[in-house]
């Protein structure tokens, strides 16, 4: 309606007699009247597409921060969860190298063990007979 209006006044190239006589009779008579009505009407216009502009640029505002808020929840949520992760990774990479090192540590034992002989054991020990006979033959 408004763009009417203005193509109307302007666009048209109205005469003066014309332009003058829409104000006479938007004013009832008066051309100051039919200015102001004009005036009035703009100014109007312009306060309801401000506040238009306000309320939209409130409720975007809202849903940006809305969404900001969420996206950063989420990426808080995220980088925790994998920290999380990393840990139980971790801790489950530090037990299995503890039960292999325990393992083989004791596997060394055992085959250490083997190899050396039981003190209490006579089997492979040398005959002290044989040892004494050999240092009195010389």
């Amino acid at each position: 309606m408004n763009d009417e209006i203005l193509n109307l006044l302007a666009k048209n190239g109205k005469s003066a007699p014309e332009f003058t006589h829409a104000l006479k009779v938007l004013g009832d008579g008066s051309m100051q009247q039919g200015v102001e009505r004009l005036s009035k009407y703009y100014l109007e216009d312009l306060a309801l597409q401000k506040s238009h502009s306000l309320r939209t640029g409130w409720v975007q505002g809202g849903i940006a921060g809305i969404v900001l808020t969420a996206l950063t929840l989420a990426s808080v949520a995220a980088i925790k969860h994998n920290k999380e992760r990393q840990l139980k990774h971790a801790i489950e990479a530090e037990q299995i190298q503890d039960a292999l090192a325990s393992t083989e540590s004791t596997s060394l034992n055992t085959s250490l063990s083997s190899n050396v002989p039981d003190s209490n054991s006579t089997e492979d020990a040398p005959p002290t007979e044989n040892l004494n006979e050999i240092s009195t033959d010389e």
